[in-house]
């Protein structure tokens, strides 16, 4: 998954703290039971599904978190 952000320095701000919200929830997902989850999968396919999204959100942080590193040295 890849997105691109607008450059507006607001934007990045506001995509860093969705991201990371992101992050939290899915981790905290991925570290329980699966009984009450909307997805009606086997508990290894929601574990690899909430992997993929963990690691897709991770890089999508850095990469938002690098960019706003370079937008503020500008």
């Amino acid at each position: 998954m890849k997105l691109y952000f607008m450059g507006n320095l607001l934007n990045l701000k506001i995509y860093l703290i969705i991201y990371s919200c992101l992050l939290s929830h899915f981790s905290q997902l991925a570290g329980k039971p699966f009984k009450n989850t909307a997805f009606p999968l086997p508990r290894r396919k929601k574990q690899k599904l909430y992997t993929s999204i963990i690691v897709s959100l991770k890089n999508n942080l850095l990469e938002l978190i690098i960019r706003l590193k370079n937008n503020l040295l500008k």
